[in-house]
């Protein structure tokens, strides 16, 4: 079998990315469709990919949180239910490794600096570090 050459590799990385749930929804969208067409991918295997992968996960959570202030719920007790069930995925599905190669990529998100001027999210940070401090 013959390697891969630079087209083929991008291709198959922008497919795997085309490939997860609701890539469409990843700001990065844009910017990985026009790779794969400047490496030669074919345009119906991007719609086919992104519409099949396209599951709403967002947009299903937004229609909840109307649908639970509807019912009578004060939209500051729906956000804080988003919040805390947000903070118990993330630490229940932590991945230290991961989290790592954020900070090795290139410092500090700056969506990191903002979560921690917001007390709750500073204090689940807080958690994750007492639980792996040999995480950066």
């Amino acid at each position: 079998m013959e390697p891969e050459n630079e087209d083929e590799q991008i291709q198959k990385q922008c497919v795997q990315l085309f490939s997860s749930t609701d890539f469409i929804m990843e700001p990065k969208v844009f910017d990985t469709i026009k790779d794969y067409f400047r490496h030669g991918g074919a345009p119906d295997q991007v719609i086919e990919l992104l519409s099949e992968n396209y599951m709403a996960i967002a947009q299903t959570a937004t229609l909840m949180a109307d649908w639970l202030i509807l019912t009578g719920v004060e939209p500051v007790d729906v956000v804080n239910m988003i919040v805390q069930h947000l903070q118990t995925l993330i630490e229940k599905h932590f991945e230290p490794k991961k989290a790592d190669s954020i900070f090795e990529a290139g410092g500090v998100p700056s969506w990191l600096t903002e979560m921690t001027e917001h007390m709750n999210w500073r204090q689940m940070i807080y958690k994750l570090a007492e639980a792996y401090p040999h995480c950066l």
